[in-house]
């Protein structure tokens, strides 16, 4: 009924956001007017969003069995929901209706083919007011300040070095694993990244 009369019991002095408890008020002020983040004391990965922040923090407990999703086409596990959704429509004829005319890529909304669409264009309105450099994202521009923020939020459970993007950190932990997922077609020597694989190839 509260959702319905606004009569709620906590209300925030800064907007009209309302809610039933405490702690939810305090996360709101802090994310909403104070834009501070969570950071996790264990690997310093910081969080805006309070719910996101307290599932990360499972990842620390040995205690803790992460959840995954296997598709019962091809068996494969995924340890996203929302990708095993995306996977699994792939199997069922449901992929992305909204599809690029330039080099045929589907997207499942028309934001996601409008961003993409920039690749195509060259139009790089996000602009870093640090140095200056274009990019066609905001998420893009975001990874990029890190190289002035010196902020590395992932890091590596192994060795501890930190890195500014997932996809680095990712490529870094086949040191450790000794995982070689690029494979020349000649010689089958394996190789840590695809650009370390086109240097052999040209050798």
């Amino acid at each position: 009924m509260v959702t319905h009369t606004k009569d709620y019991r906590f209300k925030c002095d800064l907007c009209t956001y309302g809610c039933g408890w405490q702690k939810d008020l305090d996360h709101h002020k802090m994310v909403v007017h104070e834009n501070l983040r969570f950071v996790c004391e264990l690997c310093k990965k910081m969080f805006k969003n309070w719910a996101h922040y307290q599932t990360h923090l499972k990842t620390h407990d040995p205690n803790h069995v992460k959840r995954t999703w296997m598709c019962k086409h091809c068996l494969r596990l995924f340890q996203c929901r929302a990708t095993y959704k995306r996977h699994i429509a792939t199997h069922e004829g449901n992929r992305e209706k909204f599809m690029c005319e330039t080099c045929g890529k589907c997207y499942k909304s028309k934001n996601f083919l409008r961003n993409h669409m920039k690749t195509h264009t060259g139009q790089k309105a996000c602009i870093c007011e640090v140095c200056g450099k274009g990019f066609t994202l905001k998420e893009r521009l975001k990874e990029h300040m890190r190289v002035h923020t010196k902020e590395r939020p992932y890091v590596c459970k192994v060795c501890n070095k930190g890195f500014t993007q997932r996809g680095a950190l990712n490529i870094h932990s086949r040191i450790h694993t000794g995982k070689r997922p690029y494979k020349c077609k000649v010689c089958s020597k394996g190789f840590i990244t695809n650009a370390s694989l086109k240097t052999h190839r040209c050798s």
